[in-house]
């Protein structure tokens, strides 16, 4: 496995704790749910900050390996790159407010309540730059997802057949009897 190959392994991870630790967070607004649900979402900011740092340092390795790749536009590796690093540093932030929570309420100390608030913010700031820099990241290996993509025009209007489909092979042969 190399660089590359880690970091398409990775960087999934912290946009789907933040979008999971989102739902918890705003789930636990409700009486219903409260407290354990809301230390549920802590647990996924803080897990989404540790594997934010190890997604931007396995893309910069992979990075490395992308120079003179087919396919894969440097052009459109940038924005992805200078994104992550920028998301990485909030989801770091948010992890670390996110620990101090649950270890103040671990230690059954009291804190403030608006550093609640600020977690709750900065979960959503988080949320949104990981879905940007993965929509950037898209970008380098997937052109379809680009506003206004068109696919190539293919070398014959036929279509490829089914694996066992002699059919094609049958009317080849009829036309050059």
């Amino acid at each position: 496995m190399n660089a590359a190959h880690l970091h398409l392994i990775v960087n999934h991870v912290p946009i789907l704790g933040s979008a999971f630790g989102l739902f918890l967070l705003l789930l636990s607004l409700h009486p219903r749910f409260g407290a354990n649900v809301r230390r549920a979402a802590l647990v996924f900011f803080v897990i989404t900050g540790l594997f934010a740092e190890i997604s931007v340092l396995s893309g910069e390795s992979a990075h490395e390996l992308l120079h003179g790749t087919p396919g894969i536009s440097m052009a459109n590796v940038e924005p992805h790159e200078e994104m992550a690093e920028k998301t990485n540093v909030v989801a770091i932030i948010t992890g670390l407010a996110a620990l101090f929570v649950l270890a103040m309420e671990w230690l059954d100390k009291r804190y403030p309540k608006f550093i609640s608030w600020i977690v709750y913010l900065l979960a959503i700031i988080t949320f949104v730059m990981m879905f940007l820099t993965g929509e950037l990241g898209g970008h380098i290996r997937h052109p379809e997802t680009f506003s206004g993509w068109t696919a190539p025009a293919k070398a014959h209007d036929q279509e490829t057949p089914a694996p066992g489909d002699t059919s094609a092979v049958l009317e080849h042969e009829q036309e050059h009897e």
